[in-house]
């Protein structure tokens, strides 16, 4: 029943097995039974709650507990199971919540046979996709108050159960992640022509920026702002769905985090974060758990629903695809089915890194990595926040991220570049002061949240801006802005002093550009890794008894663009010029495979992988 799909070129389906074994390592007892949490939905419940709950569902004897935290529900409740049966979906309800002191906990045993799949059709039995709490006498299709869905590791696990654990297979997973990918670049949900390519391009790292933006055609659907009346803000009576100028001159596109409900005025403007790593970005300390599931978007919270990155893909179509600023789903859009969102999160989880990095053991060869790696450590104390260059924490032992007011907004507030541009002020996390999500209350500003954004991953910055929410480190007319030594630079602003306190950071200009050079070499080695992984698969491609041409040139050219990239990092700052040739001759060799006789394309991709060997023994030991 799942659809065949060409195979994946940037998703690897290797990599997100690999980040499912160490989720199941994580909890050893993780079988067959469905663990999901409940939260708020932006998109879903019908009035907002700090309410939370958790569900367990036990697929083997359809036994389910729920437990709810619901002190400011005021009403009784009931939960509610969303199933499939083949493409036929249907809420079944489980049972009825009393809610004393604020809290309530049930269980019960459910009759049928359930399983916990893909999403696919024609599967046995019913497919659990959800549950809902809601007042008691509602049904989840008139209102809703707390939704959560299995993520897709549930799913893999439930979907592979034996009797000694889930059994996961190497072409499940190849299928779901190229159906992923297929979906990522070319599926439209019936809407206004973008996809989630059009602003997370293959071409450009996954993001876009000003340089990339301008070799777009006016045709595009990024600019469907200029383009489509009924997207113009201009013959919309002033509602916002996106601002051209700064989309050309910033890469800013418009995000409607704190609702739908004013789109003249409450909105906020960011940047396009890259995907890579994000099976490594999105887990959140156990403390932060409540609002949301994991951090996904700048601040942590863009995620409808329980906030997780499975249904941040149905909060990007209602964003981002509608046909008109009325987004009537059915009508401007359709969400994606289960099956879809499942095979997006696979897509999504299997880019980039599949381990993390380890700085202490990569040796640097290059005096100034070396020295930048101990001003990471200790001057600039840039591991308290990102731990061997990601985007957990010290502190947190590697296991989370969390969120931090910078100063980046008050940064941007002061430059002159949004002083006569419609830029509302970002307020961060949730949507009011408290940052709680759920209660629209403006700061003095007229900003909604916490003020604060998640940290980032370092380890792809280099080559992948932007690396703040607003894509700015200084001025961009100060020639500051935008390189990766402005970025460090920014932490010896007076706009982080403002609060962390004067002297918490203080690098000198020599510190700042050894940390740059670090990091360059951080990026370069992962660029290098990125394009030896091409290299291997496209190796692979060749060596099939019916061997795969058109789908080994795509990854040899993908590996040209990681070669690339490891090389103008580098470039940049005349770093290490003795391994340019390097990189200059395995993209020489990576173009010649993509042509000509096998026998003289493999031998050009194995020619390609010592070069790129060569390169990175330059930069580390």
């Amino acid at each position: 029943a799942i659809p065949d799909p060409p195979p994946a070129v940037m998703g690897n389906a290797q990599t997100l097995l690999g980040h499912y074994a160490r989720w199941r390592e994580a909890v050893p007892e993780r079988n067959s039974v469905v663990a999901v949490e409940l939260g708020w939905s932006k998109g879903r419940s019908i009035r907002a709650t700090r309410a939370t709950g958790a569900v367990l569902f036990d697929l083997q004897t359809n036994e389910w507990s729920v437990s709810l935290d619901g002190s400011d529900l005021g009403v009784d409740t009931e939960l509610w199971m969303s199933t499939l049966r083949g493409d036929d979906a249907a809420w079944r309800r489980l049972g009825a919540l009393s809610v004393e002191g604020g809290a309530a906990n049930a269980a019960g045993v459910e009759d049928g046979a359930w399983h916990l799949g893909l999403g696919e059709a024609g599967v046995a039995g019913a497919c659990v996709d959800g549950f809902a709490i809601t007042e008691q006498g509602v049904h989840p299709n008139e209102g809703l108050l707390l939704y959560g869905s299995p993520g897709l590791f549930e799913r893999l696990g439930a979907q592979g159960a034996t009797p000694t654990g889930p059994q996961v297979d190497l072409p499940m997973a190849e299928t779901l992640v190229a159906l992923g990918e297929d979906l990522f670049f070319n599926e439209t949900f019936g809407g206004n022509g973008r996809t989630c390519g059009t602003c997370h391009p293959a071409a450009n790292n996954l993001t876009i920026d000003p340089a990339f933006i301008a070799t777009l055609p006016q045709s595009d659907p990024l600019f469907l702002a200029e383009t489509d009346p009924a997207l113009d803000s201009t013959q919309n009576g002033g509602r916002v769905f996106e601002n051209p100028a700064l989309m050309r001159r910033m890469g800013l596109i418009v995000e409607n985090l704190d609702g739908f409900d004013d789109l003249q005025n409450r909105f906020v403007m960011r940047s396009v974060p890259h995907l890579f790593g994000l099976a490594r970005t999105t887990a959140l300390l156990p403390n932060q758990r409540g609002d949301n599931v994991e951090l996904t978007g700048w601040s942590g919270d863009g995620a409808p629903g329980s906030g997780s990155l499975r249904e941040f893909s149905t909060g990007a179509v209602r964003q981002h695809m509608t046909r008109t600023l009325d987004r009537v789903e059915g009508v401007d859009f359709r969400l994606p089915t289960s099956l879809e969102l499942t095979a997006l999160e696979a897509f999504m989880l299997s880019l980039g890194r599949p381990e993390e990095v380890d700085l202490f053991s990569m040796g640097f060869r290059d005096p100034a990595m070396v020295r930048g790696l101990n001003a990471f450590l200790f001057e600039g104390a840039c591991n308290f926040c990102h731990q061997n260059g990601g985007s957990n924490g010290f502190f947190s032992g590697g296991l989370g991220n969390f969120n931090v007011n910078t100063g980046v907004e008050t940064m941007t507030q002061s430059l002159p570049l949004f002083a006569n541009e419609r830029r509302p002020v970002d307020g961060g996390r949730g949507t009011n002061p408290s940052g709680t999500r759920v209660s629209l209350i403006a700061n003095p500003d007229g900003s909604f949240g916490d003020r604060s954004f998640n940290s980032v991953s370092l380890v792809e910055m280099a080559d992948t801006p932007p690396w703040f929410h607003s894509n700015v480190t200084a001025d961009p007319d100060s020639g500051l802005a935008n390189t990766v030594e402005g970025a460090v630079a920014f932490y010896n602003s007076d706009a982080f002093a403002a609060e962390f306190g004067a002297g918490f950071i203080d690098m000198s200009a020599g510190s700042i550009a050894d940390i740059g050079a670090m990091l360059r070499g951080v990026n370069a080695v992962e660029n290098i890794r990125a394009a030896t992984d091409y290299a291997n698969r496209s190796l692979a491609a060749l060596l099939l008894p019916a061997p795969k041409v058109i789908h080994a040139a795509r990854l040899a050219r993908q590996a040209i663009e990681e070669a690339g990239d490891a090389r103008r990092v580098l470039r940049e700052v005349a770093l290490l010029p003795s391994i340019t040739p390097n990189f200059d001759a395995a993209i020489l060799q990576l173009r010649a495979s993509t042509a000509g006789p096998l026998a003289d394309r493999r031998a050009q991709l194995q020619e390609a992988l010592l070069r790129l060997a060569a390169a990175r023994a330059g930069i580390v030991d």
